[in-house]
């Protein structure tokens, strides 16, 4: 299942309305004999590609809803959750300050994934494990994963939606899911799976958020011209509805149904009236090229979108009127894999700041060929270099409080400018960047056959290697905190011991007086 009715290629549907009068009373027609000229013109395509839209807008959902548990019900071969697996660019404790610098980061700590295919899930598998050391070891430097900040667990599930999966401890394995996600699958379940889905996932999962997408047939009619009042239909290559129920022509040969938008706006609305849920529908997908008969509004968006808010409280009432309709028994799910990814070991442990300064400096100086990170660059450049985020241990906001008790005081500044290019992940179009102004570019140095090299260590700085393999990871085998007194304060030119909290700095932040010792305010 997942992303079926995918057209992200050239792809020109030869399918017709059949006459649907209701949404071609509007249309200019043009003569009989010009249609067999365009019927195999008409292209449809979409940039970004359509299944990349709907995944950006769950995504944008989850985002907003600061979702850290994900179930993907029908997830295919698994895209989602290989997208989720990513690892967030901080720790998920991001903490307020003066400086802001907004993440597209989604901090999941556990994601699953249901569907029927066996062979589908084979990918899901495989594309949501972690890489092994010796994996690892052998990509290229740029292809290397980021460091992880925080855990994660993974379960791929095999069975269908009307079986109930339920353990010791709630639904898939926890209590309660912050959201479920099921892309372009309702329109695949057969009349009697369709019946139990709300049921069974708003009456008996009661996730605080449902997210749904389904192809839009009132779109349909943008890949055909349309029929003149009086004139047989073009015959149709799209599939016919198999149920036939309908003569309506589909997009999908395993498609059990399409719905006009208003006819998913009612299905939806009803199901959420039923269970306690508000409903917002919507769409995704605007196609690339300008339809000669100007249908595109009557068309609407190539995918319609539902998203489902739980309403406050009747969660007992809710199970008990779903138990009566949710049917019990059938073939258990069975668990396929369960993938546990690690946090780097230096997450939530940053190191003093002379040394994230001496970190930065070094990334600075080391420029070479990246400009954009000599003296004079933007945060998130320099917290893309993995040194600096490892000795801040992953907490973005650290630094950015750090640099804003440095800026003006030295050798720093922290400036905020606006962009030429806007992306989407900075606030109100600005960001932040960070000047060195001490900073003077060096001469490339000459390399000598016996020149050792050179490798950052935490607590160490800069060490000379003699002769190592080139494979050896310069990296201790283990990484230890700036450690000081038990009471948390600065002594005996000590840094700070964070080992029993990660959030301490939600109350304490740096300094420097004026004669550029540390303090704390």
């Amino acid at each position: 299942m997942g992303d079926f009715g995918n057209f992200n290629h050239n792809y020109a549907l030869q399918a017709t309305m059949l006459g649907q009068s209701d949404t071609h009373q509007a249309i200019e027609t043009i003569p009989t004999e010009q249609i067999s000229e365009v019927s195999n013109d008409l292209r449809v395509t979409f940039n970004p590609p359509l299944w990349l839209q709907r995944r950006t807008w769950v995504l944008e959902v989850l985002r907003e809803v600061d979702a850290t548990s994900v179930l993907d019900l029908g997830c295919g071969e698994g895209s989602l959750l290989e997208v989720l697996c990513e690892p967030a660019s901080t720790v998920s404790s991001y903490q307020p300050s003066n400086v802001k610098e907004r993440t597209i980061d989604i901090h999941v700590s556990h994601i699953a994934g249901l569907d029927v295919s066996a062979e589908d899930l084979q990918y899901a598998v495989e594309t949501t494990r972690p890489l092994s050391e010796e994996e690892t070891k052998n990509l290229r430097e740029w292809d290397k994963p980021r460091p992880r900040w925080e855990d994660m667990r993974v379960d791929i599930w095999k069975g269908g939606l009307e079986v109930l999966n339920q353990d010791e401890v709630g639904w898939f394995g926890r209590k309660e899911w912050d959201a479920i996600v099921s892309t372009e699958v309702v329109e695949h379940l057969p009349e009697e799976i369709l019946d139990v889905f709300f049921p069974t996932v708003l009456g008996v999962y009661q996730p605080p958020i449902l997210l749904l997408t389904t192809p839009n047939y009132n779109f349909n009619q943008l890949f055909t011209p349309p029929v003149p009042p009086g004139h047989r239909p073009l015959r149709a290559s799209g599939y016919p509805d198999p149920t036939g129920k309908t003569d309506r022509v589909f997009r999908h040969h395993d498609h059990k149904r399409e719905w006009r938008e208003e006819e998913w706006k009612v299905w939806c609305e009803e199901g959420g009236n039923e269970w306690g849920y508000d409903v917002e529908v919507g769409g995704v997908g605007n196609m690339q090229e300008k339809d000669p008969w100007n249908r595109e509004e009557l068309a609407g968006k190539a995918s319609m979108t539902a998203i489902f808010r739980r309403k406050p409280g009747k969660e007992v009432e809710r199970t008990k009127k779903a138990m009566k309709v949710v049917k019990r028994g059938g073939m258990k799910h069975e668990l396929m894999a369960t993938h546990y990814h690690k946090s780097h070991e230096m997450a939530g442990k940053p190191l003093s700041p002379d040394m994230i300064m001496d970190a930065i400096r070094r990334v600075m100086e080391a420029g070479g060929d990246l400009d954009y990170l000599k003296g004079d660059a933007a945060v998130e450049d320099v917290w893309q270099q993995q040194e600096v985020a490892i000795a801040c241990g992953g907490n973005l906001s650290f630094l950015l409080r750090l640099l804003e008790g440095l800026s003006g005081k030295g050798e720093w500044e922290l400036v905020k400018e606006l962009p030429g290019e806007v992306h989407v992940w900075r606030e109100k179009k600005w960001y932040w960047r960070i000047i060195w102004k001490a900073f003077v570019e060096k001469a490339p140095e000459e390399e000598t056959d016996n020149q050792g090299e050179e490798a950052w260590q935490p607590n160490h700085g800069w060490i000379e290697n003699e002769a190592t393999d080139e494979d050896e990871d310069p990296w201790p085998t283990t990484y230890s905190s700036w450690e000081s007194s038990e009471d948390n304060t600065l002594a005996d030119g000590g840094g700070w011991d964070i080992k029993e909290s990660r959030g301490w700095e939600n109350e304490l932040s740096w300094t420097v007086d004026e004669s550029g010792d540390w303090k704390i305010s």
